[in-house]
Formats: C-alpha cells, sequence, structure tokens
C-alpha cells in the first residue's frame, strides 16, 4: 500500500485492501541460511580471494531462492571492499533480529524493520516449493 502511495488512504468496513509482501530471499538466505560464513572467513587466513571464492561456492550449492531467482551473489563482490568486510555487515544485521535465539526456521525469521523495504512476511517451504 506504501508502493501505490494509499497507506493512509481512507477505507470502508468489510473492504479488504490486498498487498504482496517481499520476500526478501537474497537477505534471508545471507542472514539466516548462511551458517558457514565465519568459518569460510577463519579458513580463508586472511586471503580475500580464497573467502570470496569458497563462500560464493557454499552459497550457489546452498542459498534456496525458489524456481525464478539464482542463487549468485557475486554481485556482493563490487560492493564491498574484503570478504571480512561483507561478513562485518552480516554479523551487524543479524543483531537486530527479531526474535534473536528462537528456533525458526530461516524462512520465518525476520530483521526489525528499519524501513518500508524491510517489511516482508514469513515464507513456508513445500518440499522444494517457497510459498
Amino acid at each position: 500500500m506504501y508502493r501505490e502511495g494509499t497507506l493512509f488512504s481512507e477505507t470502508r468496513p468489510g473492504e479488504n485492501p490486498e498487498y504482496a509482501a517481499n520476500r526478501s530471499l537474497q537477505l534471508r538466505n545471507l542472514l539466516f541460511n548462511n551458517p558457514r560464513m565465519e568459518e569460510i572467513l577463519r579458513n580463508a587466513q586472511g586471503s580475500d580471494e580464497d573467502g570470496w571464492k569458497q563462500w560464493l561456492q557454499v552459497m550457489n550449492e546452498n542459498a534456496a531462492l525458489g524456481d525464478h531467482l539464482a542463487a549468485d551473489f557475486s554481485y556482493l563482490r563490487k560492493r564491498f571492499d574484503t570478504f571480512t568486510e561483507l561478513v562485518g555487515v552480516i554479523r551487524l544485521l543479524r543483531r537486530i533480529t527479531v526474535d534473536q535465539g528462537s528456533e525458526r526456521g530461516w524462512t520465518t525469521q525476520f530483521v526489525f524493520p528499519i524501513g518500508p523495504s524491510a517489511l516482508y512476511e514469513a515464507i513456508l517451504v513445500k518440499g522444494e516449493a517457497l510459498s
């Protein structure tokens, strides 16, 4: 509704405004479905190239993005000076996770909404599909 400019529009009882919530699959994979990032950083022993190479391979093999998105996180190399810097940002974002330490699956975890783009809903995993 925010994107359509109708967030504060008047509604009538019985009306059911519909919206399409963000799925934020790439963000969720980075924050909640990425357990080996710290291990890869340690194993790279300061080699930025080794860290990026191993992490991108792991994400390519294990990230779940649904049918329409490829698990290609290589664009992040252009946005961060080093792999260590990326790991630091992921650490920081993980600190604003809502309900930290819960046993929720990666598709139902959230970060505190710090803006309209950070609002998204839980995703159900049905076999290989996400809905």
